[in-house]
């Protein structure tokens, strides 16, 4: 996707978004990866949660992002896919 395109179509250009690994593998170790992005498009693999503020994003990420959140995830996750029904 070229950058124009982003910026001419995209709703939240630069509000922050936590976007995560939506597809997992069975030898990966961890099962929630996320990063904090903005100014940048996502593909379906990297699902996305639109934020208002950057402080928040970045207080979620700690949290998406720790062993505590991984094991509890992990104890949902009956496949390879983390779908928004797993975090719901």
């Amino acid at each position: 996707m070229s950058q124009n395109d982003y910026l001419a179509n995209s709703p939240c250009k630069w509000l922050p978004k936590l976007s995560h690994m939506r597809v997992g593998s069975a030898t990966n170790q961890r099962s929630a990866v996320s990063a904090v992005v903005a100014g940048a498009p996502t593909g379906d693999t990297a699902a996305i949660f639109y934020m208002d503020s950057w402080r928040f994003a970045c207080g979620l990420i700690g949290i998406f992002n720790s062993l505590v959140f991984d094991f509890i995830t992990r104890s949902r996750l009956v496949g390879l896919h983390l779908d928004y029904h797993v975090f719901a």
